[in-house]
């Protein structure tokens, strides 16, 4: 049957409009895979911005406000106290804006602002009265948790890193007896845990690791001991004659004297297995024995150890200026000298390892790549209004 003229542009209109329909389609389906992809993308942590350190600004105060920075919150963000009108608050700085962000202001005196390991949360403790603190669990832009009264006289904190939801407090009474505290910022509870030394650290997500001192011997070194937040009774002994140790993520560091020379001390790095990565030799502090090491710190994106070491055996007093900034690569069992001649001050790196906070009041900046240290802090002389 032959189609007649009228029906041939029918069908033609008509394919036209399936071609129409299913062009429109494929542009839709495109469009809405592009847009859930972007969705994900915005859903997605943003990455942290590398310091300039040619673009810094430095945090200008009065001098008679400034209290301390206290740590990082982003590669280019720092957070800071300062006291101003007999009221105390905390803020963030970005270092290559020059601006300043309040987090927090209380009119108790703050004792110390403790930064989680995911950058996420700041803990800020004041104190109403001599033996009581009060802790403030705020976000990074300052929007407050919750809040939690402690008794006390002094206190110590470590936040687990592995999991940034569990924070363990050491509660110290005016008699320097102590008690131990987790707290679980889900549900914002306190527990409380027995322990024979204050000093726990945490190592991996539910394991804490102290040392077992004889209280009745003057001992210089002891047994460093593991227990199990999920097994009570597990508490077993990891290393015996340990001086010192600290834990970094997945990195457990201890210090021991060498056998072969008294006067070295030698740094010791194991994994989660027990399994030593690494280890090195450097001359010791005679304050050993009151369990004094030179400041640290740990770039934890490059498992890069940086620490002062002292250029001879002595006292830290005698070795006031006299160190050098080195910095050890832990898997590459790599050493690199940063700086000579520095005094030993804290240190706190950024997430990337690129700068360095430094100083008592972390009032400096080292640069690490291009090794040259900048103030960080101008102080004004202005009067407090």
């Amino acid at each position: 049957m032959t189609n007649t003229k009228e029906e041939v542009n029918a069908m033609k209109k008509k394919q036209k409009r399936h071609t129409s329909f299913f062009i429109l389609f494929f542009l839709f389906l495109i469009a809405f895979i592009l847009c859930g992809c972007q969705q994900q993308k915005s859903n997605q942590s943003p990455k942290q911005k590398e310091t300039n350190i040619n673009q810094i600004i430095p945090l200008t105060v009065n001098e008679n406000q400034f209290e301390k920075i206290v740590g990082w919150l982003s590669n280019n963000t720092v957070v800071y106290i300062k006291h101003q009108n007999r009221k105390n608050y905390v803020y963030s700085y970005q270092l290559e804006t020059g601006t300043s962000e309040l987090l927090f202001k209380s009119n108790d005196p703050i004792k110390n602002v403790i930064i989680s390991p995911n950058h996420k949360k700041v803990l800020v403790q004041t104190a109403p009265s001599t033996y009581l603190a009060k802790l403030y669990m705020v976000d990074r832009k300052g929007k407050l948790l919750f809040s939690k009264e402690v008794k006390s006289f002094d206190l110590s904190y470590d936040w687990n890193e592995n999991n940034p939801n569990i924070l363990a407090i050491s509660v110290f009474y005016e008699d320097w007896t102590f008690n131990v505290l987790t707290l679980d910022i889900n549900n914002e509870s306190l527990t409380k845990h027995n322990f024979s030394d204050p000093f726990i650290k945490w190592f991996g997500k539910n394991e804490v690791l102290f040392q077992k001192w004889d209280k009745l011997a003057n001992e210089t070194d002891a047994p460093l001991m593991s227990y199990s937040m999920n097994n009570p009774k597990g508490t077993k002994t990891l290393l015996n004659n340990i001086y010192q140790f600290d834990t970094f993520n997945h990195f457990l560091m201890t210090i021991t004297l060498d056998p072969e020379n008294k006067e070295n001390a030698m740094y010791h790095f194991y994994n989660e297995s027990l399994i030593e990565q690494y280890s090195f030799l450097v001359p010791h502090f005679g304050q050993f024995s009151d369990g004094l090491v030179p400041y640290h710190d740990f770039i934890i994106k490059e498992n890069k150890f940086i620490t002062f070491v002292p250029y001879e055996n002595g006292s830290i007093d005698d070795n006031e200026g006299n160190f050098k900034l080195m910095e050890y690569d832990i898997l590459k069992k790599s050493e690199n000298v940063m700086f000579d001649q520095l005094p030993n001050e804290p240190l706190s790196c950024s997430l990337n390892g690129k700068v360095c906070l430094y100083g008592f009041q972390f009032e400096k900046l080292v640069d690490v790549q291009n090794k040259k240290i900048i103030p960080l802090v101008k102080l004004e002389k202005k009067k407090e209004q």
